[in-house]
């Protein structure tokens, strides 16, 4: 963009929405107070046939190019943006993060990417960032998250049902007013191209925190562990697909998004700590250590 003189414009649908967009404000406005922490979860089952629709699903590298694919990185990469835009000072500012410790586990053994992750990541204001994410699941659960401030609490559901709770004791709900995001992301773009939007929503430099995050996430990680076979069931389902789960998986995820934990912190008898990673003025990516 700034080579060409021409704009670039992030399609992370959710920035666009009315729902993310009104909770922005309040934050903005101080009506949740000093934003003390975030959490979001998300567990969406996939069959085998999710990795085979093209040839980078479930591979870590393609073509001699990072991929980096798994649930943070793609199907649930919203949500975790959602949480550095809302942490941000300003109402088109992320937070910058400070430190991250990622765990990444792998359940099906037909992939090089993650299946299972968790992670917790601090920002350069002291906030709090937790993220669970799964697409081995025994039970669907859609992205959900909550948002705690010194004067006050909100919770955001994927159907962008939110609610937000103040101090004093007043609580409003709104939702996404029927405006699909995913439009939205065309059509802010094209009023910020007529002259009819003074600044675009979501860009390269709001989105710089989700980037480091992925690369300071995967640092953390190191490698992705396998989980037991012995806890991993493989299920045909009626359609003819494949899919696995994890034994009690649902259940270790709730527990760690509870107490804002990792999954190594709960009864999971395969999970295992990792190291975290250093964020301040991160500006290299080494996913591959030469030793």
């Amino acid at each position: 963009a700034d080579r060409t003189g021409n704009f670039c414009s992030i399609g992370f649908q959710f920035i666009h929405s009315r729902s993310i967009r009104q909770l922005k404000e309040r934050i903005v406005d101080g009506q949740l107070g000093e934003i003390e922490e975030l959490a979001a979860k998300g567990y969406w089952p996939r069959t085998d046939a999710y990795y085979g629709r093209n040839p980078w699903a479930g591979t870590l590298v393609n073509e001699g190019e990072l991929v980096l694919d798994g649930p943070v990185h793609n199907a649930f990469a919203h949500f975790l943006q959602n949480m550095l835009f809302l942490a941000g000072d300003g109402l088109h500012e992320s937070a910058d993060l400070a430190e991250i410790t990622a765990e990444r586990y792998r359940a099906n053994r037909d992939i090089d990417a993650a299946d299972v992750a968790t992670l917790q990541a601090t920002t350069t204001d002291g906030t709090e960032i937790s993220f669970y994410v799964t697409h081995v699941a025994d039970e669907r659960q859609d992205p959900y998250m909550e948002v705690t401030g010194t004067e006050g609490s909100a919770e955001w559901h994927f159907d962008e049902t939110t609610t937000v709770r103040t101090a004093d004791g007043e609580e409003a709900s709104f939702d996404g007013e029927d405006v699909d995001p995913w439009l939205e992301v065309l059509r802010t773009t094209a009023d910020y191209k007529r002259g009819d939007l003074e600044q675009l929503y979501c860009t390269p430099a709001n989105t710089r925190p989700f980037v480091t995050a992925i690369d300071g996430s995967f640092e953390s990680t190191e490698r992705i562990r396998a989980v037991p076979e012995d806890r991993v069931d493989i299920e045909e389902l009626d359609n003819g697909e494949v899919r696995r789960v994890v034994d009690d998986l649902n259940a270790y995820l709730d527990d760690a998004f509870e107490r804002r934990v990792l999954l190594s912190d709960t009864d999971a008898p395969w999970a295992s700590a990792t190291d975290s990673v250093d964020l301040d003025g991160y500006d290299q990516f080494s996913p591959f250590p030469i030793e």
